[in-house]
């Protein structure tokens, strides 16, 4: 019966190395092995370095304007705007909108504030998270959300496009005129996420 202990293990370790080319070997199988986990621990860090510097995804306007009716009746939301965003500079535009009856969005022409100090900090972390935040209109200080409450949308939700870490190029906002029941609020996160995926080019 074998002895599985570490001092067992090393024993039998030793007893196999009666060779150069063995001892080579081991150590390359350590250094390959120890490389290896290594990689695999900062697998998350290492994806978005080189998505950052490889990758520059852009909004894709085209396939959001496919596909939003869809999107719309799927969640029962009465808008859909993509929005680009410029977190660093504070600089949102509005690149494209659709409504549920087919009626002009009014979208804010040029661009404006993204964040504003009314903004709660819970619902900007959510984003950032690449989660999807939800919100009450009314407390929202941005331009284009006070538009939205002006046409009668009291309720919206919004996600980073793509909704990858450290990759984002905008967000995907829906608005209601009445704030959907929790199973149509679960949906819709789900069905968010995935589409925040389609509507950016690589």
């Amino acid at each position: 019966m074998s002895d599985n202990s570490p001092r067992g293990i090393v024993d039998r370790v030793l007893t196999f190395i009666d060779r150069p080319w063995k001892a080579i070997v081991i150590i390359i199988l350590i250094i390959v092995c120890g490389t290896g986990y290594l990689i695999y621990l900062s697998r998350a860090e290492i994806a978005t370095a080189i998505l950052q510097n490889k990758v520059k995804p852009k909004l894709d306007i085209e396939t959001f304007l496919d596909e939003a009716p869809r999107v719309l009746r799927e969640t029962g939301a009465d808008i859909a705007v993509l929005t680009e965003f410029r977190l660093f500079d504070n600089i949102a535009i509005s690149r494209a909108g659709v409504t549920r009856d087919g009626s002009d969005p009014h979208l804010l022409e040029g661009p404006h504030d993204a964040l504003t100090e009314t903004l709660d900090p819970h619902l900007l972390i959510r984003f950032l998270r690449n989660e999807v935040a939800c919100f009450a209109l009314v407390h929202v200080g941005n331009a284009e959300v006070q538009r939205r409450l002006k046409d009668g949308i009291t309720y919206g939700c919004i996600v980073e496009v793509p909704p990858i870490v450290n990759v984002s190029v905008g967000g995907l906002f829906l608005g209601w005129k009445q704030k959907p029941d929790d199973e149509t609020a679960r949906r819709t996160e789900v069905i968010m996420t995935d589409a925040a995926f389609r509507f950016a080019i690589w």
